[in-house]
């Protein structure tokens, strides 16, 4: 990967001799926007295969927990996994750590390695503690 100096430096030999700042800029601003609609290209097109996923880990997580009040799932920020909220009153009583272990048991147990690695977290909360965390 080239550093930012060697970047700028292919950027401005690309550029006519009789170029201003204002061009150089300009062609930073043209780059920084066409790699950004990139990246959104790239988010759509990742969108259906990851709405398939999405619907998969619920159901799973449906059949698991058939008391849960909500699941809640959603795409991560990278666009290629999934974050999400388990609420269920059958985690009263139960610590952090304990639950955890049992949503990823469960996730060891039903999805494929590569599966499991598309999903980044899910937080295992009693309806309380969900109504506690969105006042925050």
């Amino acid at each position: 990967m080239d550093t930012i100096k060697q970047q700028a430096l292919k950027l401005i030999s690309r550029l006519p001799d009789d170029s201003s700042w204002d061009d150089v800029l300009a062609e930073l601003k043209s780059q920084k926007m066409n790699a950004a609609e990139a990246a959104v290209a790239d988010r759509e097109e990742k969108l259906p295969l990851l709405n398939e996923f999405i619907a998969k880990l619920k159901s799973v997580l449906n059949d698991e927990f058939p008391s849960a009040q909500e699941i809640i799932l959603e795409p991560s920020p990278d666009g290629e996994r999934v974050k999400g909220v388990i609420i269920s009153e059958s985690f009263a009583g139960t610590d952090d750590a304990d639950r955890q272990d049992k949503v990823w048991d469960i996730l060891e147990d039903k999805l494929r390695q590569s599966e499991q690695r598309r999903v980044l977290s899910l937080i295992a909360y009693t309806p309380e503690e969900y109504r506690a965390f969105k006042e925050e």
